[in-house]
């Protein structure tokens, strides 16, 4: 026997393929692609194109604050909730009714926060004929009662729960 050793390098994953296969297959077609392009055998790669142009004014964002602080009273055929708040107006007050919500944002311009009371309530109301009005630093809401009854809750606390 031969003390001699023999080094062979391993075989190179193209190497074990015949030329006609590098011909038509993958391999001429990732070596030739900008070859293929000039000739038009390959879909030219499409750039976006502008469809509209206009300016947006950036609007300032507000941050949010739950309000919290707020009182309920139980009537016949309403329900009367009382939100206070130093520097309640109409100008910076907004009041949104829906059948089993009541939404009051209270945007003062003095600090830019807006103040957010959100209720998800207990039971439906008549949101065309609720109203409400402004005191001294008060809110007054009166929800009228689709019916008529006592309201044990105002909030109900399963659909609360749901929201979060």
């Amino acid at each position: 026997m031969s003390d001699e050793v023999v080094h062979q390098t391993p075989p190179n994953a193209v190497d074990g393929v015949d030329d006609s296969k590098k011909k038509s297959q993958y391999y001429y077609w990732h070596s030739h692609e900008k070859e293929r392009a000039k000739l038009g055998d390959v879909a030219p790669k499409t750039s976006p194109a502008l469809v509209k142009s206009e300016a947006v004014e950036a609007s300032p964002l507000l941050h949010q604050v739950a309000l919290t602080k707020y009182s309920w009273c139980n009537n016949t055929n309403s329900v009367s909730v009382y939100v206070d708040f130093d520097g309640l107006s109409a100008d910076n007050t907004k009041v949104e009714f829906s059948t089993k919500k009541l939404k009051v944002q209270v945007h003062p311009v003095s600090t830019g926060t807006a103040h957010v009371l959100q209720l998800n309530l207990a039971k439906e109301i008549n949101h065309e004929t609720s109203s409400f009005r402004f005191k001294p630093n008060q809110l007054v809401v009166k929800l009228v009662k689709k019916d008529d009854g006592t309201w044990h809750d105002l909030v109900d606390d399963k659909a609360a729960s749901n929201d979060e």
